[in-house]
């Protein structure tokens, strides 16, 4: 999996680079094309312009062959948006694989 971190107007630590890139590998174990080089991770992390108490925008996009799975969410700090975009992710990437089986089992 390629992973690119991009930041606007944020700074972004090695400690919190390592932290987005150890909670990311764990999908893989989800939705296997995601182990491939073919596939690519894009996180997203900007300042929050709006007033809703929460600092941070973490986005997440990964393109896994001709499949996407994206998600958005607005945290305090990077570390508790990474965990709920993680989680997001790994649901959407639980239920693809359940569809994808059911498919085969019919």
């Amino acid at each position: 999996m390629i992973i690119q971190i991009r930041a606007k107007g944020v700074h972004i630590g090695d400690d919190s680079k390592d932290y987005i890139e150890k909670k990311l590998e764990t999908l893989k174990k989800y939705y296997s094309t995601i182990d491939t080089d073919q596939s690519q991770t894009t996180i997203t992390i900007s300042a929050n312009t709006e007033k809703s108490g929460a600092a941070i925008n973490v986005e997440v996009r990964i393109v896994a062959g001709k499949k996407t799975f994206m998600a958005e969410e607005k945290a305090t700090t990077i570390e508790e948006g990474v965990d709920l975009v993680h989680d997001k992710l790994k649901t959407q990437l639980q239920r693809y694989k359940e569809k994808k089986v059911d498919q085969h089992a019919e």
